[in-house]
């Protein structure tokens, strides 16, 4: 199980910057292919939201999905599955992105229906800011493309009320990258899935995160 420290930041503006320390995902699961794209997060919190940063370096990418809560993992995607109280909830929260900023947003539990998060119709709250959009994408020949979004502790404690979020607290958590219905299906992750199947949904294989 991997392990990182994450740190208080004033604001979202630090996200993409050397006090935010890159996390590569290493792992390229359930190959398909020889496709093997360069991924890092970021992850970072001020007092009020977690910050989540991906920067992926690639020469195309594939979208079909443009509507709230689509099922963007067919596209080219990100995603950030968390624990917010492991030692009192095993529920989870899955964010998954695609590159123009599409989100698919739930609180899970393998075995239960799923809830989706509370979000206004233009999701302002999770101020997303991607550098490709509905009109560009489809020129984009590369280098890389990044996406960046913020999640509330209002919203996170709807859920998980006993979550502290603040120095000294411990979450568990995986990244991701995939887009199963890319012309290049892939799967990568920083945490190792040790399953057969295609198995993001396992939190089992999260990683440790640490409030510093």
């Amino acid at each position: 199980m991997n392990t990182i420290t994450i740190p208080h930041v004033s604001g979202r503006e630090a996200l993409f910057t050397d006090a935010v320390p890159a996390i590569a995902l290493l792992n390229n699961q359930w190959r398909e292919n020889d496709y093997q794209a360069r991924v890092e997060a970021r992850l970072c919190y001020s007092d009020d939201a977690l910050h989540v940063g991906f920067t992926v370096w690639e020469d195309e990418v594939f979208i079909t999905k443009f509507e709230k809560n689509d099922a963007v993992s067919a596209d080219s995607c990100c995603e950030f599955f968390f624990r917010p109280d492991p030692d009192a909830d095993a529920h989870y929260i899955n964010i998954e992105m695609n590159a123009i900023g599409t989100m698919l947003a739930k609180r899970n539990l393998p075995g239960e229906p799923f809830v989706y998060l509370p979000r206004s119709e233009n999701d302002a709250e999770f101020a997303i800011e991607t550098t490709l959009n509905a009109q560009s994408w489809q020129s984009y020949r590369g280098p890389c493309w990044q996406i960046g979004y913020s999640v509330p502790f209002s919203i996170i404690r709807e859920f998980f009320p006993g979550a502290k979020l603040c120095p000294g607290w411990r979450m568990t958590a995986n990244f991701y990258k995939c887009g199963h219905k890319t012309p290049r299906p892939h799967y990568l992750t920083w945490n190792y899935i040790g399953l057969g199947a295609k198995g993001f949904h396992a939190p089992l294989f999260f990683g440790e995160v640490l409030f510093g």
